[in-house]
């Protein structure tokens, strides 16, 4: 007798779960609106931001820009198109900001070098200008050849 009332219990429970799944999933899902925010840029790979309103897009050839107040800067916040290579799965392809960035001033990316090798990097802040970056100050962390 305990073995029947056990299954009907379990029986019971699949029964209230499969409920309340397909009633989750009857739910219409949020609306979602693309935007566009920038044209002109030569193949974005990637997007991030530092922690304030700033956006900084990465572009495959080998250079970062920086999206503020609407517009895209004219300086690019760094320039590395000599240490990449460009084009089909090949670039600038990441970018990420250190936690303590506004403290440090410290941001990673993750390119292919002319070598074809996958490169991790870090760099950090120019002095002076919060919209560019030391081109000076990269530091191989990793290299994947």
């Amino acid at each position: 007798m305990d073995l029947l009332r056990n299954r009907d219990l379990a029986t019971l429970l699949v029964l209230a779960g499969l409920g309340a799944a397909s009633h989750a999933c009857a739910q219409a899902p949020p609306e979602v609106a693309l935007q566009t925010l920038a044209t002109g840029l030569a193949q974005p790979t990637a997007i991030a931001n530092s922690g304030d309103a700033r956006l900084f897009l990465t572009l495959q050839h080998g250079e970062i820009v920086v999206f503020e107040n609407g517009r895209v800067l004219p300086t690019p916040f760094l320039d590395i198109r000599s240490l990449v290579s460009c084009c089909g799965e090949r670039g600038l392809l990441g970018l990420t900001f250190h936690p303590r960035y506004s403290e440090n001033g410290f941001f990673f990316v993750d390119y292919t070098n002319v070598s074809g090798d996958t490169v991790i990097a870090r760099y950090r802040l120019g002095a002076g200008d919060p919209n560019v970056a030391d081109p000076g100050s990269g530091v191989t962390l990793l290299t994947i050849p």
